[in-house]
């Protein structure tokens, strides 16, 4: 499993990979988390794109499951340790 992060926007977005299931959040430039979700292998780059626009932030932050299962749960516990401002 590894995370990667950077800049939140179509290009880098377009250039995830798609093999695994991931984590993702959109920060806001001071780091604050504005959202956190999951995507399926293979949706990741449709799943986050669909933010754009929608979702404000700066950074995508990236983090690969071999389990889908893994990242909701995951997911679970950083939304109510953080309450995310969207959801």
């Amino acid at each position: 499993m590894g995370t990667r992060k950077m800049k939140y926007n179509a290009t880098n977005i377009g250039e995830l990979a798609e093999e695994k299931s991931v984590l993702y959040r959109i920060e806001t430039a001071s780091g604050g988390l504005n959202y956190i979700d999951v995507a399926a292998r293979g949706k990741v780059a449709e799943t986050i794109s669909a933010h754009l626009g929608e979702i404000p932030g700066v950074t995508l932050k990236v983090e690969q499951f071999d389990r889908i299962a893994d990242a909701r749960k995951k997911r679970a516990n950083v939304v109510k340790r953080t309450e995310p401002k969207y959801s």
